[in-house]
């Protein structure tokens, strides 16, 4: 028996991927960088925090300052991956629906904070700094002092 492939099978499969490709889009697609970065730093401060509470929960004796840091440092870069790897633990996804809805998630929005963005950063180049006007500066002038004396010249007159 042989199994035969009909080419209508194979467009109906060939669709339904496509549309199982637009559903599985990223949800976070048309979010500013700025905010998935707040976003992930503020679940890395959350993962760092409960991984310090696990360790101190097993109760290991006083350690030394050197392990101390290692440990730290073995922390940080452990929340740091935790909340990288796979869209983080789950905090980022509830923090960014808090601060920016998916409704504003759209190609449209995305331009506008682009365009915001760029003016924003434009009149932050451009101040100018006022000062008195030239006719108002004081004039400072030169006077002349006595040498001052230090070290030992300065305690033995």
């Amino acid at each position: 028996m042989k199994v035969q492939i009909h080419k209508p099978h194979i467009q109906k499969h060939e669709k339904q991927d496509q549309q199982s490709a637009r559903i599985a889009r990223d949800p976070f697609e048309h979010v500013p960088e700025d905010y998935k970065k707040m976003a992930r730093g503020l679940e890395q401060q959350f993962a760092e925090y409960m991984l310090k509470q696990m360790h101190t929960s097993i109760g290991r004796g006083k350690e030394d300052s050197a392990m101390d840091y290692y440990q730290d440092l073995n922390q940080k870069e452990q929340a740091r991956m935790m909340a990288e790897v796979n869209n983080g633990l789950g905090l980022q996804k509830m923090i960014l629906d808090e601060i920016y809805p998916e409704r504003f998630r759209n190609k449209e929005a995305m331009q506008a904070y682009n365009q915001h963005k760029e003016k924003s950063q434009i009149k932050r180049n451009n101040i100018e700094m006022m000062g008195p006007p030239s006719e108002l500066k004081p004039e400072i002038k030169k006077t002349e002092q006595a040498p001052i004396k230090l070290g030992r010249e300065a305690s033995h007159e």
